[in-house]
């Protein structure tokens, strides 16, 4: 294999340069507690006009309501996220304020994506498509939350890549990547050793570094193995 066959950029493709690739190569189709968005009990939630406008459904305002009552009561939902999720049983808590950025489409945090790949995850079981996809915990792939070691990242993403005891080799992996408050998506495909990544700024944006080096690092941890 060649030195560029083998350095980190060789594994990733934006969304264009994989609709160029020909029919043959397309692919048949321990973590902290996860923090809240932004939960602050004390900041003051300001609500505009153009947010109220956002309320458009009665289950968006039945949110609303029960977000109000949550703040006077000072309650929080606590969500468990099963180990075969991601890997590792954790727990997300939601306070007003997740459920107001929910109500009002603001800033996405990890504990939203974390719950919305949580139901992702059911629906795939449902429909009988489990083995076909496997989601990986954003904590651990992004910046976002601080880790004893950080070769424990591409440890967990290499761990994460056996499951199903390694047996479905079409498998994608979704792992959310989180940085400058902006989310993008890298979709892995392990045995293949290729990464697709989707950037919703457009596919201009170079893949972060810091990203390449995780994903890469999990690939060569998973191939040394597998």
């Amino acid at each position: 294999m060649s030195e560029s066959q083998n350095s980190p950029s060789s594994y990733f493709q934006t969304k264009d340069e994989a609709a160029q690739q020909d029919d043959g190569n397309k692919l048949i189709s321990p973590s902290p507690k996860s923090p809240s968005s932004i939960s602050s009990s004390n900041r003051k939630y300001q609500i505009t006009d153009k947010d109220r406008a956002k309320l458009t459904t009665n289950l968006v305002k039945s949110f609303k309501f029960e977000a109000l009552a949550m703040r006077k009561s000072e309650e929080q939902i606590t969500i468990e996220i099963p180990d075969f999720v991601f890997g590792n049983k954790h727990t997300v808590d939601i306070d007003y304020i997740n459920m107001l950025d929910w109500c009002y489409q603001r800033e996405v945090g990890v504990g939203h994506l974390s719950i919305f790949m949580k139901y992702l995850n059911e629906y795939c079981q449902e429909e009988g498509i489990s083995g076909m996809y496997g989601f990986c915990d954003a904590n651990m792939l992004s910046p976002l939350s601080p880790i004893e070691k950080e070769e424990d990242r591409s440890n967990y993403l290499a761990s994460i890549f056996v499951c199903n005891n390694a047996k479905k080799k079409n498998q994608l992996f979704m792992a959310p990547y989180y940085e400058n408050r902006h989310w993008m998506l890298s979709i892995i495909s392990p045995w293949k050793g290729l990464v697709y990544w989707l950037d919703p700024a457009g596919v201009e944006n170079k893949v972060r570094e810091n990203a390449r080096k995780i994903i890469y690092e999990g690939l060569v941890k998973f191939s040394m193995v597998h």
